[in-house]
């Protein structure tokens, strides 16, 4: 009997298991959501070791992010691991990436919410210039 209870119940925590612990009534996924931007140079090449900071235009508070882990120009901006400290209805967000005298600058709106965060408006591309 024991163990038609156990082999009953394993369903149940398979389907669980890609679900986190949230506030009462939700059920959030597992997967870890980024924010990206591709950064390419003016001839349209993927711009490397592009230097990329984050900042909170509202409250100023700088985010650890960027990094260019696809070594084809791609730069994480945002990940869920902020989705708690910004608002739910999106924040203005400043990206600058620098490469010696070369730069660019973005502007976006990131949401938090309840599970993960969302890009509301922000370019997928830059060129660095």
């Amino acid at each position: 009997m024991k163990y038609a209870l156990l082999i009953a119940a394993l369903p149940f925590g398979l389907l669980t298991a890609g679900c986190v612990a949230e506030p009462e009534g939700f059920a959030c996924t597992a997967i870890y959501v980024t924010v990206g931007v591709t950064v390419l140079t003016e001839s349209g090449a993927p711009a490397d070791s592009v230097e990329i900071t984050v900042t909170n235009r509202r409250t100023g508070t700088r985010y650890e992010i960027g990094d260019d882990f696809s070594g084809r120009g791609y730069y994480t901006i945002f990940t869920d691991r902020y989705y708690n400290q910004i608002s739910s209805k999106g924040e203005p967000i400043r990206v600058t990436g620098r490469k010696g005298t070369l730069g660019f600058v973005a502007d976006y709106q990131i949401a938090g919410g309840d599970c993960h965060i969302a890009k509301l408006a922000g370019p997928d591309t830059v060129v660095i210039r």
